[in-house]
Order: C-alpha cells, then sequence, then structure tokens
C-alpha cells in the first residue's frame, strides 16, 4: 500500500456558505474623552433641565486660570426657578444658538444671570419670565467681576411695573459682541 495521489488541474468551486458569526471580542480602552467640557442635556422639562444646567455649574471642580472649563448647552429650554442662576470663574457657559437655546427664570427681583471674573456666554437666549416683578430686576450682569464677555446672546426681559436692567455691569472690563437686548417695561434702564 501506497498513498494515493490526485492530480488537482480542475477549476476551483464555488464558496461555501458563511459560517455563524462569532463571540464579541473584550470591550476597547475608554477613548480620551472630555477633560474639563461638561455637556448639559435639554431632554427633560424646562426645570429638569435648568436644575442639571445649575447643578453642572455648580458641580465643576476648582476652576482656574490654568485650568479653565467649558460648559456645552444644548438645545432647549432651562427654566432656573425663582432664584439666580450664578456663573462661575473660568467657566464659559456656551448654548448651541439664541432662540435654540433658552435660559429663562420667573424673577421677581435681583439679578438673573449673575456672571463672574474671566468667563464668557455665548450663544443663547436669556429670559426672564415673571409676569409682574415687584421690585427691580436685572437680567444679565456682573457686580464687579471683570474680563467679562458675552458673545452672542440675546437678553430679554419685561416687567410691567417698576424698573429693570436688562444689563448691569459694575465692572469697565466687560466685552460684548452680538449681544441682542429686548426690554420692556414701565422703567427702562442699562447700566454699563
Amino acid at each position: 500500500g501506497g498513498v494515493p495521489t490526485y492530480a488537482c488541474n480542475g477549476a476551483m468551486g464555488p464558496a461555501g456558505a458563511d459560517g455563524a458569526i462569532g463571540p464579541q471580542g473584550a470591550t476597547g480602552p475608554q477613548g480620551p474623552g472630555f477633560a474639563r467640557i461638561v455637556i448639559v442635556s435639554g431632554t427633560g422639562t424646562a426645570l429638569q433641565n435648568g436644575a442639571a444646567l445649575r447643578t453642572a455649574i455648580n458641580g465643576i471642580s476648582s476652576p482656574s486660570a490654568t485650568a479653565p472649563w467649558k460648559v456645552l448647552v444644548e438645545p432647549g429650554v432651562y427654566d432656573v426657578g425663582a432664584s439666580a442662576l450664578n456663573m462661575r470663574a473660568y467657566v464659559d457657559v456656551q448654548g448651541s444658538g439664541t432662540g435654540v437655546t433658552t435660559i429663562t427664570a420667573n424673577l421677581a427681583g435681583g439679578i438673573m444671570l449673575a456672571l463672574a471674573d474671566n468667563m464668557l456666554l455665548s450663544d443663547l437666549t436669556v429670559e426672564n419670565t415673571s409676569a409682574n416683578p415687584s421690585i427691580q430686576t436685572f437680567g444679565v450682569g456682573n457686580l464687579g467681576a471683570s474680563l467679562v464677555k458675552l458673545r452672542n446672546v440675546v437678553i430679554h426681559i419685561n416687567q410691567p411695573t417698576n424698573v429693570i436692567f436688562a444689563t448691569y455691569f459694575t465692572s469697565t472690563n466687560v466685552g460684548l459682541d452680538g449681544v441682542t437686548i429686548i426690554a420692556l417695561g414701565a422703567t427702562l434702564a442699562n447700566q454699563a
């Protein structure tokens, strides 16, 4: 007995059917992510979104000149309720466009959105929705904060009975670029 030999001089046959799908491979390493960027979703109710925005800003750990942060705010309405939204130094807040990202408050008096040192507020609308505030109301103000910038922001404030300040800046280091102010009230004033 010898080993049989075969001649291979014919054409290759058709490919066979695909085999079953194999098991899933191991999970790969996590990507680099964002070290100092927080994204706030606008998919909840206006009040839920407002609470999420406030939590995101307040939850940033130790922003500074060497570790600045950015909060990116998705499209939606963010109702921060009846108290001011206080910005933080070295934390920029950027929306998804005016009329697309709107921060609202039902504030009867005081500053609705208080700016901080070395920050940029951009690409959003700020609106006070209070129908009848009882004392002076301010839309956006800085109360001494310096190196504040507003870019592509609409400030809308309406107070039928008292003095309103759409903007109230007590520092000369304020930059405004593409800011629209809509102020309706008994007495209108802007201090810059």
